[in-house]
């Protein structure tokens, strides 16, 4: 899905020479410099797009095995405001199996307490926001006591909020692939440009912040809109494929607002639906930052100034 927070609201009209610009052969280094600059301008409506997420749990932890799935609602929204930015929020997760109780043994036992009880976290609802300062990654976490024989013994939660300069987290990064926009990340590391037979635009970056090598498959003529991207690690293995199935345009302009999508990979799934286009930034997820980091209880890390603090 795409987001990219630096992004203006603005509507930029593309002449016919700038849509038809690349050639082949030894043009390609000039005419890629070329088409960064008209992709880096290209329309970034605000727009709020939802979808499920389903996830499988990568590591597992006491209590929640490897292999375990967590489904839960995701809500994207740009404002086209650098200052309030984008919203990322996953909430009310599902997981597919029972919490039981684990006995203390090697790593687990830094989850269990002097007399034997599990300690249990897990998330209950996440939040991303980037900003033109950086991206706010808040985390509301259940903690959860568990006797030898399955006992609750206490319920408890706590929040985080960790800032870093770039986007690094994965979810997020394709649920703004999946609404067909080209990230600011994408287009500073653009490293050829090829020209299709049925005229769409195959881009192939180098690895972006996440580590991510991406290919983006583009329309031009329709408002450079993706209508697929590969995701492939540095060693070339695809970690997942965003298909644009349909899109939604603005009436007056005709532009593209949003895009149904689906994403596949082998641990996560998602299908995202577009919705209305909104022109309002995120002030709601703004507003929860500043309350979270005014939480004397909360652990805050940040990694903008190269180290970690947690008051």
């Amino acid at each position: 899905m795409k987001l990219n927070f630096l992004a203006l609201l603005l509507c930029v009209t593309m002449s016919a020479n700038t849509a038809h610009a690349l050639d082949s052969g030894s043009q390609h280094a000039t005419k890629s410099t070329e088409y960064r600059e008209v992709l880096r301008h290209t329309v970034q409506p605000a727009l709020t797009a939802k979808g499920m997420l389903v996830e499988n749990i990568l590591l597992g932890s006491t209590g929640l095995p490897a292999g375990t799935q967590v489904r839960s609602e995701c809500i994207v929204t740009w404002s086209g405001d650098p200052l309030r930015g984008w919203g990322c929020q996953k909430k009310n997760p599902t997981y597919d199996r029972p919490v039981q109780y684990v006995p203390p043994q090697g790593a687990h036992s830094l989850d269990h307490t002097p007399d034997g009880d599990l300690v249990l976290h897990r998330w209950s609802e996440m939040s991303v926001l980037g900003t033109a300062s950086g991206v706010f990654l808040m985390e509301t976490l259940e903690s959860a006591r568990i006797a030898p024989d399955n006992t609750l013994r206490s319920v408890g939660h706590s929040r985080s909020i960790t800032a870093w300069h770039t986007q690094g987290i994965v979810w997020a990064e394709f649920l703004r692939i999946a609404t067909g926009r080209i990230p600011e990340t994408m287009l500073s590391a653009v490293q050829q440009i090829q020209r299709l037979p049925d005229g769409k635009l195959l881009i192939t970056t180098a690895p972006t912040g996440t580590l991510l090598r991406w290919q983006l498959w583009v329309v031009p003529e329709d408002h450079w809109l993706i209508r697929r991207a590969v995701a492939q690690d540095a060693h070339g293995t695809t970690l997942f494929t965003v298909e644009t199935l349909g899109t939604l345009r603005d009436e007056q302009s005709g532009l593209v607002i949003a895009a149904k999508a689906q994403v596949s990979s082998a641990p996560l799934k998602i299908s995202v639906q577009y919705t209305e286009c909104s022109p309002k930034a995120d002030v709601a997820l703004l507003n929860a930052l500043h309350l979270a980091t005014s939480d004397k209880s909360a652990t805050v890390s940040d990694y903008r100034l190269g180290d970690t603090g947690s008051k």
